[in-house]
C-alpha cells in the first residue's frame, strides 16, 4: 500500500495567510507595501512560493507597515 502524507501543508502558510489577508483587507497594493518596506515587488512575492526564505527583519517590517501585531505573527508562525 502506498504511503501518503496527510499534512503536506507548509508550516509557514499561516504567516503568509496573515500578511496577504491583511494586505487585501486594507486594500493596499503590493507595490505600495514593497516601497514602504524598501524591497522590490518580486522580492515581496517570493515568500509566497518559499516562505521559509522570509528573514525575521523583513517579516517585522512587513508586519509593522501593515499594522499586524507581533503576537499575531507569532501565533501564525509557531505550530506544534
Amino acid at each position: 500500500m502506498p504511503r501518503t502524507k496527510l499534512n503536506n501543508r507548509n508550516k509557514f502558510d499561516g504567516v503568509i495567510a496573515v500578511i496577504w489577508g491583511e494586505l487585501a483587507v486594507q486594500g493596499m497594493q503590493v507595490s505600495d507595501l514593497a516601497k514602504r518596506v524598501g524591497i522590490g515587488q518580486t522580492t515581496l512575492y517570493e515568500p509566497k512560493k518559499n516562505p521559509e526564505k522570509f528573514s525575521l527583519e523583513r517579516l517585522c517590517k512587513i508586519g509593522k507597515n501593515l499594522g499586524i501585531p507581533i503576537e499575531t505573527l507569532r501565533e501564525a508562525a509557531i505550530r506544534y
